[in-house]
Formats: C-alpha cells, structure tokens, sequence
C-alpha cells in the first residue's frame, strides 16, 4: 500500500493518490495525514483509487466514516471525490458516501479521473 498527498498552493485543495490494498488502518491513517498538513484548507479533497484495492468489510465502512465525521478538517462547502477501478471499492465507495453525510459536505464517486477533476475543480474556482 502506497499513500500520497499533493496539496495545491493555489487553492489549498488536495490530491491524494492510493495504491494496493487498504485496509481501514490504512485509509484512517491517510485522513489524518491531510487534516494535518498545513496547506490543506479543507475545500477539496479528489482520492484517486484506481489502481487501489480495498481490504474492508462492510461495517468497518461505517466505522470509517464516523472516523472522519469525527476528526475532518473538512469545512462548509466542502467537496470530496473518489475515482476507483472495481466494482467492489466503486460499492464501499458509495457506502461510504451515504453514511459520511452531513449539511455542507458533497461527496460522489466517479469512475473517471476527468470527471472527477472537473467537479472538484469547479468549487475550487468559486470565489470564498
């Protein structure tokens, strides 16, 4: 498993790019490195997946997102993106996505890093 996070200087949002297996120790570990990098402004967040798998059941997704409802930088307005490969991250993706709501945060999965990149590009350029 390989984590990386680009934080742009720009726009404070974040890029962060996975590889091999994660597990739910893994993608904890992974939020926590972008809720403390300083640069991160907590605007935008795109998590390229693709060539990542996922070592997960289906109630540590549920454990993961009270994790990150609990601990997430993640302000007002906020936009996370997910970009996977499998039909099974693509599902614990999505699961994910429903039990991580909450007012003020907008979270999709895609499937094409394009996409993706577009929507997450798109708050990044309203004016705060």
């Amino acid at each position: 498993m390989s984590v990386s996070i680009t934080v742009s200087a720009d726009t404070g949002g974040a890029v962060g790019v996975a590889t091999g297996e994660l597990s739910l120790d893994d993608m904890k570990s992974a939020g926590v490195a972008l809720w403390k990098n300083p640069d991160f402004l907590g605007k935008s967040i795109l998590w390229d997946l693709r060539n990542a798998t996922f070592s997960l059941a289906t109630d540590e997704v549920t454990d993961l997102a009270q994790f990150a409802k609990s601990r997430s930088t993640l302000g007002r307005g906020a936009r996370m993106a997910f970009v996977v490969g499998g039909e099974l991250e693509f599902g614990l993706a999505r699961m994910f996505e429903v039990f991580r709501q909450q007012p003020g945060l907008e979270i999709r999965v895609f499937r094409r890093i394009e996409e993706a990149t577009a929507w997450v590009q798109d708050i990044e350029q309203e004016v705060p």
